[in-house]
């Protein structure tokens, strides 16, 4: 909040470009910070964790046939449909 006020000193006095200096030593100074925090750090670490994760929960091929079945169920609007499970599909209050 003090910046203005020392920016508006240093106008006054003819020295302006001193506020320039100080602000792109600033800038330096933030983007040297970043640079340190993520020169080490390596990109490809996420992707190999959630491929593991990935693998070791396998694929359970009864969930992926009653999603396809209520896929298409739903795209069909037919009520009162029979589901993969045995259960009836809800009926569902028309939209006006």
């Amino acid at each position: 909040m003090s910046g203005p006020t020392f920016t508006g000193v240093l106008a006054a006095s003819d020295r302006f470009w001193i506020a320039f200096v100080v602000a792109g030593i600033c800038r330096l100074g933030y983007d040297f910070g970043l640079y340190a925090m993520f020169v080490n750090m390596k990109i490809d670490e996420g992707d190999q964790n959630s491929k593991q994760i990935g693998t070791q929960r396998g694929s359970n091929d009864e969930d992926d046939i009653e999603i396809h079945s209520l896929a298409s169920s739903e795209e069909e609007g037919s009520e009162g449909d029979s589901l993969a499970d045995g259960h009836e599909q809800p009926k569902r209050a028309a939209k006006y």
